[in-house]
């Protein structure tokens, strides 16, 4: 999992998944920052609720200044290939603010001035179709359209 803050630094990603807590429990969770050098300092918490957005399955996180990061990735070591799924990772948040949760995931960022906080992906909207898919529709519809017409301009033929 890959993220950027570009206002700031990152205190803490959370995120859910569909694995089981113990399995979760026993990952191996590692933080890198953007030149890929391994952070210490950075540490998960199962079942954690976040400001606002909800309770998340997983949390990865620092406590301490020098450790935050306005770029990075989350590597996660899973005990088993078949857990290692995007899928497995995508779910929403449970509880949290009527006006913010349910929530993909949240990030406590701490911006270059000002006081630290949350943001997050929330809400249940589905995105639009992007215009090469209503292309193809609209293709579709007018290839179907020309052949009805063919068929009923067609001359019946009697014997």
């Amino acid at each position: 999992m890959h993220f950027i803050m570009t206002d700031g630094k990152t205190l803490s990603i959370s995120f859910n998944s569909l694995l089981a807590t113990t399995t979760l429990q026993a990952a191996d969770y590692k933080v890198y920052d953007s030149s890929n050098a391994l952070l210490s300092g950075w540490s998960t918490t199962i079942l954690d609720n976040v400001d606002g957005f909800g309770k998340f399955d997983i949390s990865v996180g620092t406590n301490g200044a020098p450790n935050r990061i306005p770029e990075g990735t989350i590597i996660i070591t899973l005990g088993s290939a078949s857990d290692a799924k995007i899928v497995n990772f995508v779910d929403w948040s449970t509880g949290g603010d009527a006006d913010r949760a349910p929530a993909l995931f949240a990030a406590e960022y701490a911006p270059t001035t000002g006081n630290t906080g949350f943001v997050g992906s929330y809400g249940t909207e589905a995105a639009p179709a992007p215009p090469s898919v209503l292309l193809a529709a609209s293709g579709a519809l007018f290839c179907g359209l020309g052949g009805l017409v063919r068929r009923w301009r067609r001359p019946t033929v009697t014997a």
